[in-house]
């Protein structure tokens, strides 16, 4: 199988600008942006300096959700593609029926959206989205990127929301 991992979709890039818009209300982007860098750098600490086995729960702070779908989300899709592009390399999944992709500890959901895209790019129709995470507050956000982004990026895809630990 010839594969070039899918770049980070602007789609998703766009999305993400807009729910800043829609948080913190119309002007600039850069002072919007500026706004978001303090939460930022905490989840910086939060994921090395303070790690903790939890990560201090960061997914029960709205704008640490909106730092890390900002700053964090780009960069965990990626690291999915590189992954994706060395498991999948020279293998072939069946086509003819549904793949199932879980997410497990799924957050906002970047590494299985990164599947998705990467699995829809390849040709696979069918794609069913499973995710499993504690947070209450994360997993609506998933559901709207899921919901708002389907046409575009995997216009074939199921979703199911399992929230539990």
């Amino acid at each position: 199988m010839n594969m070039k991992p899918v770049l980070y979709p602007s789609e998703l890039e766009n999305w993400w600008l807009d729910e800043l818009t829609r948080i913190h209300g119309p002007g600039p982007m850069d002072k919007k942006l500026k706004r978001v860098e303090p939460d930022a750098s905490r989840l910086i600490d939060l994921f090395t300096t303070e790690r903790a086995g939890d990560f201090g729960n960061y997914t029960d702070d709205p704008s640490l959700l909106l730092a890390y779908g900002l700053f964090f989300f780009p960069q965990n899709y990626a690291r999915i593609q590189l992954v994706l592009h060395e498991a999948l390399s020279g293998s072939s999944l069946p086509k003819d029926r549904p793949l199932r992709i879980l997410d497990v500890g799924a957050g906002l959901g970047a590494a299985g959206f990164s599947a998705l895209r990467q699995l829809s790019t390849l040709g696979y129709g069918l794609l069913d989205f499973q995710v499993l995470d504690k947070s209450e507050a994360s997993l609506p956000i998933l559901g709207r990127i899921f919901n708002d982004l389907k046409p575009q990026l995997w216009p074939q895809a199921g979703l199911t929301v399992h929230q539990a630990d």
